[in-house]
């Protein structure tokens, strides 16, 4: 449909285009008589034509044209491209019928087509595979309202929801209709999965340690099967279990560690024929596994300080004291284990006459090979333990009670902190001289009014020699703390606690290292973050800021690097990384220099949240389409869409043409006058 409006012409162009009608006869009129009859016709055709085109361009008028057209509504379609697509529904019947209804809807409708698992992605409808291994139908839904805003929207899913935010809650707040299309059916499909593995975390070698393995069943006929515990190919537990068509049991089977370090296992439950999901019939987990005893070797004459110290070494299941005790200066007894066999050392109250001649391998332990050794008694001045000892040994005791004070340093150590309260102890009876303490040693707790060049005289003190550790107490009568307390009728444990625990942190190899990294576990899911946390600290073992620390991940040649958040703590997050093992290396720099390097290995598993739900969830996809205002469809019954409010727009267009603006106007005007004056000068005329 077209109008075309005629603008006015302006008076003044008016009067230039008269005098132009009047010029024409004057000068020109007198010579047409001698033009021949066929020429004066073309002549006044082409000068009429010319005066019509320069009239136009000179009066400028606009032709306006209005266009009503039928313009196609936006509809964005969203599709659910995770692994449960394929367990409720199968993928090839659901590809077909998503066919079926894009083809349907384009012919009305002009489609925006976006996938999505975890997050959206606009896609082609080739693009879409359903391979991802979660469903977070509400974290989406959130994104599209703030990414794309849109009038309408068809969300094609099974309504799985299995990470994120609840769809319902987001859904109350949308402000645009939701037309939700259900994959699958409602009939829970043949299944039998294990849901759940607990177990404990840490454990010791030659434990048996029980693990519940959570067994569920969904619609499949009664039978017999089996679940199992592997480390790698290596059964380590099996047992038979009676599947019911319904049910969901715990079974407890036993794993044995024998040696320390991570170990990585597996609980599997039997597959069958009937099921139509074996993703969910296997879980990793791990467990930490420590040395069952700590192995400590007392090297000393007997006294009080022995007696008590033995009482508590026996009491604790987790340690095995072996005591050489020297009665003079004969040869040592053969020992029952060799000396790499022991965690910690303990040497009390030797002299230098008695020391055993096997003192260079205790040091090749203790420097190379992370063992942990206490000095207790004598000050082992002039010996040769004299250059592990963490405090400068002055000559000779002095037997005066005093109070021991612990300095702030120990009061946050974990040997002594998580002890029980220490503001009642007993006094000790005496001290050994002390002239300071060594660079890198840590002071525990010293004496209230001594003093040294440094300070206040040192009583307990720890440092770090090569790899290993050294702790050394320099009073002597320490098994007051425990006698004394039992006398005055007074519960305290505080003694019994500060040996347990400084046995513990001398055993244990992996605290000594300066560049700490922690995972929160050793297997993650494909699904999961990981979180990487380093620390760092100083010579003193204080948290060390100001760092620069990177983590290279082997098998992806990734780089990472890690944001301090203060304390000596430096943390990354690890996403998306597909199932395999993966091996790191943490590097640290402290003002541009190499400060020290750890490495260490985690594993990602073979993992789907998408199996956990075998049948579509119609009543979550009938709820968001009510929220929102919008329709519940099944994709099998795709034709009844016909419904759809979303309905195409009538829009009129206006085009605008201005002569005097128009080149092709112009053109014309110079093809006519130059036509013109070439039938003018073949007729002779000026």
């Amino acid at each position: 449909m077209e109008q075309v409006s005629l603008v006015k012409m302006a008076n003044s162009k008016l009067k230039k285009v008269s005098k132009i009608i009047k010029l024409y006869p004057k000068k020109y009129g007198d010579f047409f008589h001698k033009v021949f009859p066929s020429n004066r016709f073309v002549l006044i055709i082409l000068r009429c034509a010319a005066f019509v085109v320069l009239i136009l361009l000179l009066w400028n008028p606009v032709l306006s044209f209005l266009t009503k057209v039928q313009i196609k509504p936006s509809v964005y379609v969203l599709i659910d491209d995770s692994e449960s697509i394929e367990v409720v529904d199968g993928v090839h019947q659901t590809k077909e019928l998503l066919s079926k209804l894009i083809s349907n809807l384009k012919g009305d409708y002009d489609l925006k087509l976006y996938r999505f698992s975890n997050r959206i992605e606009e896609a082609e409808e080739e693009d879409l595979n359903f391979q991802g291994i979660e469903t977070a139908i509400g974290n989406v839904l959130e994104a599209v309202e703030k990414k794309l805003r849109p009038t309408s929207l068809i969300l094609i899913t099974d309504g799985c929801n299995n990470v994120g935010k609840d769809p319902l809650s987001v859904a109350k707040y949308l402000n645009f209709p939701i037309y939700t299309i259900g994959v699958g059916n409602t009939e829970e499909k043949k299944d039998i999965a294990i849901t759940r593995v607990t177990t404990n975390e840490i454990a010791y070698t030659d434990d048996i340690v029980p693990v519940e393995v959570w067994i569920r069943s969904k619609a499949i006929s009664a039978q017999k099967s089996k679940a199992v515990i592997k480390e790698g190919e290596k059964i380590i537990d099996e047992a038979e279990v009676s599947i019911e068509p319904s049910m969901e049991k715990v079974i407890e089977l036993n794993i044995k560690p024998h040696t320390p370090g991570t170990h990585i296992y597996k609980a599997l439950i039997e597959s069958h024929t009937e099921e139509s999901n074996l993703k969910n019939n296997e879980r990793a987990f791990s467990i930490q596994v420590l040395k069952s005893k700590i192995n400590i070797l007392y090297i000393g004459t007997p006294n009080w300080d022995y007696k008590f110290l033995k009482k508590v070494l026996d009491a604790d299941l987790n340690i095995e004291l072996d005591s050489y005790l020297i009665f003079s200066t004969e040869k040592l007894p053969t020992f029952k284990k060799p000396l790499r066999d022991y965690d910690c050392f303990v040497v009390g109250n030797l002299s230098s006459k008695t020391i055993p001649d096997f003192s260079d391998d205790i040091f090749d332990l203790i420097s190379n090979s992370n063992r942990g050794i206490l000095f207790m008694g004598t000050n082992y001045k002039g010996s040769p333990y004299e250059r592990m000892l963490p405090l400068i040994m002055g000559e000779g005791a002095i037997e005066s009670s005093f109070q021991v004070e612990f300095t702030p340093e120990g009061r946050e150590n974990p040997i002594i902190s998580e002890s029980e309260d220490f503001s009642d102890l007993p006094p000790l009876s005496g001290y050994w001289k002390v002239l300071g303490f060594k660079l890198g040693a840590n002071v525990l707790a010293v004496h209230p009014t001594a003093k040294t060049a440094q300070g206040k005289l040192p009583i307990i003190a720890t440092q770090k020699y090569g790899s290993g550790k050294v702790a050394q107490i320099t009073a002597f009568s320490l098994w007051r703390w425990s006698f004394l307390m039992e006398g005055a009728e007074k519960e305290s444990t505080f003694y019994d606690t500060f040996f347990s625990n400084l046995f513990r942190w001398l055993a244990i190899r992996e605290e000594m290292d300066r560049i700490v990294v922690n995972l929160d576990k050793n297997v993650y899911n494909p699904f999961e973050k990981i979180e990487l946390l380093v620390q760092l600290y100083d010579t003193k073992y204080r948290p060390l800021d100001g760092g620069f620390v990177k983590a290279h991940i082997k098998e992806i040649e990734k780089e990472v690097i890690l944001k301090g958040t203060g304390e000596g703590k430096y943390t990354a997050t690890l996403t998306n990384l597909s199932p395999s093992k993966y091996h790191f290396s943490v590097t640290a720099e402290i003002d541009g220099k190499r400060y020290g390097q750890k490495t260490g290995s985690f594993d990602v598993v073979e993992f789907s949240l998408e199996g956990e739900k075998t049948c579509m969830e119609k009543g979550v996809l009938l709820k968001i389409a009510e929220l929102t205002g919008g329709r519940y469809y099944h994709i099998g019954n795709i034709d009844e869409l016909t419904d759809f409010p979303a309905s195409s727009k009538e829009v009129t267009k206006r085009k605008e043409i201005e002569f005097l603006h128009n080149p092709f106007l112009f053109i014309l005007l110079l093809i006519l006058l130059s036509s013109e004056w070439l039938v003018r000068r073949r007729g002779g005329l000026p």
